[in-house]
């Protein structure tokens, strides 16, 4: 039961007592007669008692957490309420024993207790008085407990609400607060009841005020809890590492920036002024290594830009939201899914109250879960678009919005069309967005015509270079021992020889300054310090080659091993991968021979200690540790180690067979091995619970290790033999996460079975096309044990742990897909679903919906992935909801040619491909009914279809069909606004489509000369004659259909037609050329 409803019980009981106990007390006069005011003074005592007995019905099951620290031998609340009923039930048996006794005229009693006499013995009243009035004792003891349980419960809550919104940097920390204190007097209340000796009962009043109160608690709780599980789904784990990994910027630079009086020039002025006054995009470039990013975090994180924005917004509420892209990392943090994502949930964390406004269809489904799986549906493209504009848009709230957006320059898409839908959202009233980027073209045109809007960084800061250069030498131990050999003077002509030869590249100067460090350290003059300073290249290129060739000859082959290593990450990676890496240099097959033991913190801490010395050592400071993971120093870095000159450098330092991605899967399988998953699930869990729960903190890592399997570059090259490490490997993988599982019985198998099947969906799911052929092969029974069809995993429909950027369709996955299509796997298999909710589907309908839904078909297209499943029977015919209704799968796809999708622009060939295979098996002789839903996606007038058209009792698919297109074509030609400003690739895709369903459907249900009017008044004369061919040789076909009836009931119009066409022969000679043809 829960607290709530325990709460409601014990009232109920207290109700009962109080009542009970003053009818035994009072001292009023009871009556009973036929139709006087006096009776329904005893009818109202038995009313009350029979609606306090309804009350005491309770579940059978107890209240564990209840009973906790009761004493010993006390009834259970359930026990007692069931007490309380039998009690009230025989009060309402004396009722009627009175009422029945009293029936043959009217009787006066001084009090209830007195007519109870009446048919109950003296002793059998004081029984039932003294039972009662010891139920008012139990209960001050039991409303304590409940109470106290339920506060200590709501406590619990709120901590972790307090705790998950310092994470998500929420605004309801306030609220949070707020309800703490109320809890805590709550508490206190309660502790003034217990040590109250006198206090024999609570009162109904003080029982509803507390239930009243307490349900609000729990109430705003469980809200601010669903809060937390949307903002959840649309986090993602990457997000705030990019900002982290930023370097804070020194002490004394940036400040001109907030300093109109004192900024180096009339740009910096227009950053303030901007601040402060005006709407727009305002463009932070730079070189380099200026120093861009760090800028972007001291302004986006800076008090005095606060202040700005609030003399820009007036009286009203600004929100800040930034993202900061990085090409170092993920996927997600290179892409515009990403930034969106960051952005609203900026703006979300800020601004709760927004959710339910902008989203409520995701607000109405979102579910308070402590799962860390929690069932999260991922966001399309057009929905984050939709979301920023409305919260940008509405006005229920009034709110300003400055978004800062770094590193345009590191998305990974296409730069201009990133840059139109920035444009695009900042010409919202009341956003401004300060974003930065290197000084590409792309940008320069965009953002870089207006003077007043954009400042070039290097320009800039001259001051703070000479600042933090001489920061960091004249703070360092030895400066004065320099000084007092060379003089001040000379000394410090090192800080603007430094100044001067940077050319505004922060990042230069960093180096610099920690190479003349080391000289200091030695205890170098003033001339050893000048030749090294003029020994560096200017150019960071060369300057990164020079630091690289000054590694010791011996580390050589280690250093371009963790170069290549780093290189082929797909986002940084922990320390202790680069440890295990470590150990292939002495055996490269270090992994499979590793066992399978957890190791505590402590262990893995010794493995990684000598770790920073060895990379400091091989790498010069190119990469380096932040936090637990191995960063390069810049992006600047990385773009120089990726040139060709620099790929083949390192390569000739590697053995020849060596494979840095091969390598990083090693150190996953052997970290995998030692890593202790486990350690925040509670051993007093039920075992299947708490693997469940291992296996959530599992998956990740699992996933993580796959995708280096699925990406390696050289998968298409490898032969039996090239592919016999990868497969032992993975094979040892496997044996690992089983042994991480195991049964202390044959009874506890299916926790074995289970933890093999999980492996092996990951492994579908990472698309491991011929290690999974390579099983199937050898053991056709390899996936029978799934409970979900493998194609859910293969397709990547399962739900993950974090949704991610749209499906890649590598080669790999797809020869995978096919690999399981040809072993039997049905597209149309059915399963349930069960994430949050229970759904009945098949592998096709659901890739079908998450291609429509989530921007994902124009991807699937070009792969030919949906091809593939169509080929290998598919049913195109079964119905889907889409936008609430349902349609057949290939009147759906066909629905996206009427409606003219941009989407499909990049994929007109490959979509009119899968229509056309679609098509072929399309049933058009399905109800009509089962396609009507096109007339309200496609924004149609239903009624004004029918106009004209002959009733029929039956109508069909294919002819509701017609009429659809009839109706887009009639639209389209009306002259409406909007309905002409259509690009000819835009046509060119409708007609072909048209034109292919043309081809398929049975029947064309309309006058061919109405229909191409609306053909020629629509399309170009080219697409016009295309489709006026394609109907023609319909309607032509029909004809020799209609004639051939016409014959079947009329033998004799045989003899006229040859009449007219000549002898069977010719005819047949001819109908045999055109089957040829």
């Amino acid at each position: 039961m829960d607290p709530l409803s325990a709460l409601s019980l014990a009232a109920a009981v207290v109700q009962f007592v109080q009542f009970t106990t003053d009818l035994f007390n009072g001292t009023r006069k009871i009556y009973q007669s036929g139709a006087s005011e006096k009776t329904e003074r005893l009818e109202y005592i038995y009313e009350t008692l029979s609606e306090l007995s309804a009350n005491l019905s309770s579940p059978s099951t107890g209240i564990r957490f209840v009973n906790t620290g009761l004493p010993k031998d006390t009834p259970s609340l359930t026990e007692l309420a069931t007490r309380c009923r039998k009690d009230c039930d025989e009060l309402l048996a004396v009722i009627e024993s009175i009422k029945s006794k009293s029936a043959s005229g009217p009787r006066l009693w001084r009090s209830f207790r007195t007519a109870m006499t009446e048919v109950m013995k003296t002793g059998e009243i004081e029984q039932l008085r003294e039972r009662i009035g010891g139920y008012q004792r139990l209960m001050v003891i039991h409303l304590c407990s409940v109470s106290s349980g339920m506060i200590e419960v709501l406590d619990g809550q709120v901590r972790a609400l307090r705790f998950e919104t310092q994470a998500f940097q929420s605004q309801r920390s306030q609220e949070l607060n707020e309800m703490s204190q109320a809890i805590k007097s709550i508490q206190n209340k309660l502790d003034g009841f217990k040590s109250d000796h006198s206090k024999t009962c609570f009162s109904s009043s003080e029982i509803e005020l507390l239930t009243a109160r307490i349900s609000e608690l729990s109430l705003t709780s469980e809200e601010y809890a669903r809060e937390n599980e949307f903002l959840r789904g649309l986090n993602y784990k990457q997000r705030p590492q990019r900002h982290g990994s930023i370097a804070t910027a020194h002490r004394r630079t940036f400040n001109w920036i907030f300093s109109a009086q004192n900024a180096e020039t009339s740009e910096s002025k227009s950053l303030l002024h901007w601040l402060k006054h005006e709407n727009g995009i305002f463009w932070l470039s730079g070189r380099p290594g200026s120093g861009k990013s760090t800028l972007m975090k001291f302004i986006a994180g800076h008090p005095l830009t606060d202040e700005a924005l609030a003399t820009w917004s007036g009286s009203g509420k600004v929100i800040k939201a930034c993202h900061y892209f990085w090409s170092a990392g993920t996927n997600i943090q290179r892409s515009q899914e990403g930034l969106l994502r960051s952005l609203i949930f900026d703006l979300l964390c800020q601004n709760p109250q927004l959710i339910r406004l902008v989203c409520p269809e995701r607000w109405s489904k979102a579910e308070i879960t402590a799962s860390v799986s929690s069932n999260h549906s991922p966001w399309s493209q057009g929905e984050l678009e939709k979301t920023v504009r409305t919260i940008a848009t509405q006005d229920q709230f009034p709110i300003k919005i400055c978004f800062f957006i770094d590193g345009l320059d590191e998305f990974s898409g296409d730069h201009a069309e990133l840059c139109e839908t920035l444009v695009h959202l900042s010409r919202c009233s009341g956003v401004k967005m300060l974003v930065s980027s290197r000084p590409w073209n792309v940008f320069e045109e965009i953002f870089g015509k207006t003077p007043d809007r954009k400042l070039y960084l290097h320009n800039l800061t001259r001051g703070d270079i000479q600042n933090y250069a001489r920061s960091q030498l004249v703070e360092h131990p030895n400066w004065s021992t320099l000084v007092s050999e060379a003089g001040e003077g000379q000394a410090l002509s090192l800080v603007e020889d430094i100044t001067m030869r940077s050319r505004g590249v922060f990042l230069w100067v960093f180096l610099v300054t920690r190479v003349l460090r080391e000289g200091l350290t030695n205890y170098d003059k003033l001339e050893e310090l000048q030749d090294r300073l003029n020994s560096i290249p200017a150019d960071l290129g060369q300057f990164f080659r020079a630091m690289l060739e000054s590694v010791e000859p011996f580390y050589h082959d280690k250093m371009a091993g963790t170069l290549r290593f780093a290189l082929a990450a797909s986002e940084p990676l922990p320390v202790t991968l680069y440890c295990f890496h470590d150990l292939e240099y002495k055996d490269r097959k270090y992994a499979t021979k590793e066992k399978v033991e957890p190791w505590d913190v402590e262990k893995l801490r010794l493995l990684e200690a000598p770790f920073a010395r060895r990379l400091s050592s091989r790498c010069k400071g190119l990469l380096e540790i932040q936090g637990r993971r191995v960063e390069f120093l810049h992006r600047t870095v990385m773009d120089f180690l990726r040139t060709v000159e620099m790929s083949d450098f390192l390569s000739s330092k590697t053995p020849r067979d060596f494979n840095p991605t091969f390598s990083i899967f090693q150190a996953y399988v052997a970290w995998i091995k030692h890593k202790w998953f486990f350690g925040s699930v509670g051993l007093s869990e039920p075992t299947i619970q708490r693997h469940k729960r291992e296996e959530e903190h599992l998956i990740p890592v699992l996933d993580e290790a796959l995708s280096y399997y699925a990406s390696d570059n050289d998968a298409k090259l490898r032969d039996s033999e090239t592919a016999l490490p990868w497969f032992d490997l993975v094979d040892d993988l496997e044996w690992s996460i089983r042994s991480m599982f195991p049964s202390k019985s044959e009874s506890d198998s299916t926790i074995q079975i289970r933890a093999v099947n999980l492996f092996r969906q990951r492994a579908l799911r990472a698309g491991l096309a011929d290690y999974v052929s390579q099983k199937l092969e050898e053991d056709d029974s390899y996936l029978q044990d799934f409970q979900i069809p493998p194609l859910v995993y293969a397709l990547g429909l399962d739900s993950t742990l974090e949704s991610t950027t749209q499906q890649v369709w590598s080669d790999q996955r797809l020869e995978l897909l096919e690999a399981l299509l040809s072993k039997g796997q049905d597209p149309n298999q059915p399963y349930t679903w069960v994430a949050g909710r229970s759904l009945q589907e098949t592998p096709w309908k659901a890739m079908v919906r998450k291609c429509v839904r989530e921007s994902e078909l124009c991807p699937a297209l070009n792969t030919g992935v949906l091809s593939i499943l169509v080929e290998f029977g598919a049913d195109v015919n079964v119905n889907i909801a889409c936008e609430e209704k349902f349609l057949p799968i290939w009147a759906e796809l066909f629905s996206h040619a009427l409606a003219l999708s941009r989407e499909l622009s990049g994929c007109v060939d490959s979509y009119i491909y899968l229509l056309d295979k679609m098509l072929a098996k399309a049933n058009f002789e399905a109800p009509g009914k089962e396609v009507e839903a096109l007339y309200s996606n496609l924004s149609l007038s239903q009624t004004a279809s029918r106009k004209g058209r002959a009733k029929s009792p039956t109508k069909l698919a294919g002819t509701e069909m017609c009429h659809v297109i009839t109706l887009v074509l009639r639209e389209l030609c009306s002259g409406k606004p909007g309905t002409q400003r259509h690009s000819y690739q835009d046509l060119q895709l409708l007609a072909k489509a048209i034109g292919t369903f043309f081809r398929h459907v049975g029947h064309v249900p309309f006058s061919l000369l109405d229909f191409q009017g609306y053909i020629r008044a629509v399309f170009p004369a080219n697409l016009a004659n295309y489709l006026d061919g394609i109907i023609r040789e319909k309607c032509s076909k029909e004809n020799v259909k209609k004639e051939g009836r016409k014959r079947a009931h009329n033998p004799g119009l045989d003899d006229e037609v040859q009449a007219v066409n000549g002898p069977p022969g010719g005819s047949s000679k001819c109908a045999s050329r055109k089957r040829r043809t």
